[in-house]
C-alpha cells in the first residue's frame, strides 16, 4: 500500500507518462510561502513539493514547525486560541511579512464587467491592504 501512494506533487514530478505534455503554470517572479503539513515532514518528505515549484520557477519561502490549523487542532470546538497561537508562531507572521500586491502578477486584462475596457486604465485592489496597482 505504502508504495502505491503519492502525493501530487511526486505524481505531477516524478510519475507523469513519459509521453505527457503536462507542464507546471509560469510562476516566475512569484515567492511561495509553503508550510509543509506534517505528515509530510515527517513521513513523506517535501523534495517532490520544493522541485515542482522549482519547475514552475517559484522562489519558495518555507516554513518549519507546527502550523496549528491542521487535524483536530484546528477543527475542534474549544481549540481556537490554542490553534491561533501556534499559528503565530511561523505561519501567520509569515503571511503578513509576504502581503505585497507586487507579489501577485495582475491578470491579463481587465474583468469584462470593467466599464472602461482598457487596460491602461485598469487599477486592481488589493482584498487585503486596500491599494492599488495598475496592469
Amino acid at each position: 500500500m505504502a508504495e502505491a501512494t503519492h502525493t501530487l506533487a511526486e505524481l505531477l514530478t516524478r510519475r507523469l507518462p513519459e509521453d505527457s505534455t503536462w507542464t507546471p503554470p509560469d510562476l516566475t517572479g512569484l515567492t511561495a510561502v509553503v508550510q509543509p503539513h506534517c505528515h509530510q515532514h515527517a513521513v513523506l518528505g517535501f523534495d517532490a513539493d520544493r522541485e515542482l515549484l522549482a519547475k514552475a520557477g517559484a522562489s519558495i519561502t518555507e516554513l518549519a514547525g507546527c502550523c496549528g490549523l491542521a487535524g483536530n487542532l484546528g477543527m475542534e470546538k474549544g481549540h481556537y486560541e490554542v490553534s491561533f497561537a501556534v499559528a503565530e508562531n511561523a505561519l501567520l507572521p509569515a503571511l503578513r511579512q509576504a502581503h505585497s500586491c507586487s507579489n501577485r502578477r495582475p491578470p491579463a486584462g481587465p474583468p469584462p464587467e470593467c466599464p472602461s475596457r482598457s487596460v491602461r486604465n485598469w487599477k486592481r485592489r488589493c482584498r487585503r491592504c486596500g491599494t492599488t496597482s495598475t496592469t
